[in-house]
């Protein structure tokens, strides 16, 4: 009777010390064709989830043995993302794009028989899902220089021979969420056939310019009588000319934009007022500019073109807001003495600048 126990013991630890998902094992992992994804055109401000399905492009044959006794074959196909998303920070972190997989049509084959079969009946479908966010997240973040990024393996066909599908997808758990962090899959001899992605992001980023660049407006002469009573002395029209590129769709930007102007010449206790910087000029007079429609409303101007502050803006519009390629604000300039018994005569010049502020 003891040999018979010692007998049956042997045969049990025999038995475990077998790689019970061995039966369907590659001699090398196959990797598939690249799928190439270009979200470019598609993820914009407006349009901030895009879904794509697409299918796994596994091809050649693989090979299952004869199972071990009271075992069947069986290969899983892992959607590399089952356990969460993760989000690439494009362009050094410019654009933030998450990423997540679901929908696969294929979980895999069990009870395969020995026997060498083609890849295609492993293909599967799955379905890709690419968000535009606006914060980095703590975690599952990778961020890239560039517009490219690889992901080594979406679907991955594994060898879950001995085990069944749903406990080898429970084995490769701990991979799955290292994964997650790095979306570098860490290929093993089970991995028969693997399904890489390259995603690309180059989104258009609209950008807007000055057409009369230089402008120059010329007020005419005054009094100084006229100066002293007259509501906005020597009050003259002009025009800023803008014009817009990378429109998304050609009608809505890429991102929030405002234009403002600065100038170095401002008078410290109103920043309406520019100074007259002509040394021997008038004295205690300068210029406020206004905006067309709002002729009682002096434009304030920043005093640095680093930063806006309370500056007035000449225009704005937020990201994802419809935006012609090209449009006009119509402004004006008039004289200012801001010391009203005070002002001489002479020449009056000032200059500002047109800043433009992306985010």
């Amino acid at each position: 009777m003891k040999k018979i126990k010692k007998s049956l013991l042997a045969v049990v630890l025999s038995t475990m010390s077998l790689p019970l998902w061995a039966a369907c094992q590659p001699s090398a992992t196959t990797i598939a064709p690249v799928i190439p994804i270009d979200l470019s055109l598609r993820l914009n401000a407006v349009t901030t989830s895009v879904t794509d399905t697409k299918t796994t492009l596994f091809s050649g044959n693989y090979t299952c043995t004869t199972p071990i006794i009271l075992t069947t074959n069986s290969i899983a196909n892992v959607n590399t993302f089952s356990q969460g998303s993760a989000t690439i920070g494009f362009n050094g972190g410019q654009q933030l794009v998450q990423v997540n997989v679901a929908g696969l049509t294929n979980p895999g084959l069990e009870n395969i028989p020995a026997g060498t079969y083609p890849a295609s009946n492993l293909n599967t479908q799955f379905t890709m899902t690419f968000n535009l966010v606006t914060t980095k997240p703590s975690t599952n973040y990778i961020e890239v220089a560039g517009n490219s990024f690889p992901i080594n393996a979406v679907i991955v066909a594994t060898d879950a021979s001995g085990l069944g599908i749903v406990a080898a997808l429970l084995r490769l758990v701990a991979k799955l969420v290292t994964f997650l962090l790095t979306l570098k899959w860490p290929i093993d001899i089970n991995d028969i056939f693997v399904q890489p992605v390259t995603l690309t992001y180059s989104p258009l980023i609209t950008t807007c310019d000055f057409s009369n660049r230089d402008l120059t407006v010329k007020l005419p002469m005054v009094t100084i009588n006229t100066l002293k009573t007259a509501t906005r002395p020597g009050y003259t029209p002009f025009s800023l000319n803008f014009q817009c590129n990378n429109l998304i769709a050609g009608t809505n930007t890429s991102r929030d934009i405002s234009v403002f102007l600065a100038s170095s010449n401002l008078l410290s206790t109103d920043k309406t007022v520019l100074l007259n910087t002509q040394a021997q000029g008038a004295k205690n007079v300068g210029f406020r500019i206004v905006k067309a429609a709002s002729l009682t409303s002096p434009v304030v101007l920043s005093d640095s073109v680093n930063l806006k502050g309370s500056a007035t803006d000449i225009f704005k519009v937020l990201k994802a807001a419809p935006l012609a390629a090209s449009f006009t604000v119509n402004m004006g300039v008039y004289y200012y003495p801001y010391v009203l018994n005070s002002v001489t005569g002479g020449a009056v010049s000032s200059s500002a600048r047109l800043v433009f502020s992306y985010d």
